[in-house]
């Protein structure tokens, strides 16, 4: 699988391998293959005018996740709303998980994507 992380912030470049190897394996656990997966860092202002675009949202969120395809997903992380390397792995595994098929619709649904978010940051923290 080819996984490309566009416009990580600066201080996590060092992190890059790790990140992929820990998308891998999320991936992997959850029984989803992918050819290709980007992870694309933008500020709240672009975050804004995706969430308007595609959910009639007018306000940034902190992250957005698209199955393009069976085979190819698309991450948006807002570099504006990171709080250090643990929540933006958080993050990352988030939208993981919604390209698996999780959501958080109910407070059932929140509370297994809560779940195994905390269980995979944990496990590759």
């Amino acid at each position: 699988m080819k996984i490309n992380l566009y416009l990580l912030p600066r201080k996590f470049l060092k992190d890059k391998l790790k990140l992929r190897n820990i998308a891998k394996a999320v991936l992997a656990a959850e029984g989803k293959r992918l050819k290709e997966l980007n992870i694309v860092f933008t500020d709240d202002k672009q975050m804004q005018k995706l969430n308007n675009n595609f959910f009639k949202k007018n306000y940034p969120t902190d992250i957005m996740s698209f199955l393009l395809e069976s085979d190819y997903g698309e991450i948006y992380i807002s570099k504006n709303q990171i709080v250090g390397y643990r929540h933006m792995l958080e993050l990352i595994i988030h939208g993981l998980l919604h390209l698996c098929g999780f959501d958080h619709r109910t407070a059932k649904d929140k509370k297994v994507m809560a779940k195994k978010t905390l269980f995979y940051s944990l496990r590759f923290e």
